[in-house]
């Protein structure tokens, strides 16, 4: 990241809630898969972190394009690339959905960083309640290669997946941030603590073979 994309995504983070360790963990999911339609529930200094390597993967898909193409020459890079791929347009976009309700996040501070960054063509904010999108509007984003919810609790991820499993695309990734680790803990002396903090995060790859073949590696 160059330094006033560093600031920008230091401004959002909140120490402690997660996002900071999940950053760098979506920014390689996206350079490896090249998602074109990637839904994130729940903003802030992610959101940065997923708009940043879009932008930087569409640099690197119209590198490849000119590679295929015969305007350069690398044999190394063309050895691992699927030509008919490459040549693709590649246009990604990130819808993200926040209703901004919730006290202490940066949420109401990311179109205006993506803005002041240049990417906010790649961005479009739906500030609305996840569940009172309908069937509809959530059908007219197309298949999605790439959710990362991170927002609500345990039993709203169950809502959401249960929303946008079906709407994944063949070889799509779920990423799911929880700020709590479902344990109950005992202790020697017999108390018992319930969900104690402990941000993580977990990816789920569909089974469903990929759809199209993309670049198996990045210089």
């Amino acid at each position: 990241m160059d330094v006033s994309a560093d600031e920008a995504v230091r401004g959002l983070t909140r120490p402690g809630m997660g996002t900071e360790n999940a950053g760098p963990v979506l920014r390689a999911v996206t350079r490896m898969t090249r998602p074109r339609t990637v839904v994130e529930v729940g903003a802030g200094s992610s959101t940065l972190h997923l708009l940043l390597r879009l932008r930087d993967a569409q640099k690197e898909a119209a590198a490849d394009r000119r590679l295929i193409g015969g305007a350069v020459s690398d044999d190394e890079r063309a050895s691992v690339l699927h030509p008919r791929s490459a040549l693709d347009d590649y246009a990604p976009r990130l819808l993200v959905v926040d209703d901004i309700s919730v006290a202490g996040t940066s949420a109401h501070q990311v179109s205006d960083a993506a803005r002041a960054l240049g990417l906010d063509s790649l961005l479009t904010f739906v500030e609305r309640d996840f569940f009172d999108l309908t069937e509809q509007e959530l059908d007219a984003w197309g298949p999605l290669d790439l959710v990362w919810l991170d927002a609500g609790t345990q039993a709203d991820d169950a809502g959401f997946l249960a929303a946008l499993w079906p709407r994944l695309a063949p070889g799509g990734t779920v990423v799911l941030h929880e700020p709590y680790l479902a344990t109950t803990a005992e202790t020697r002396d017999g108390r018992r603590a319930g969900s104690s903090p402990h941000p993580w995060c977990r990816i789920c790859v569909a089974k469903s073979p990929c759809r199209r073949a993309s670049s198996t590696s990045s210089p």
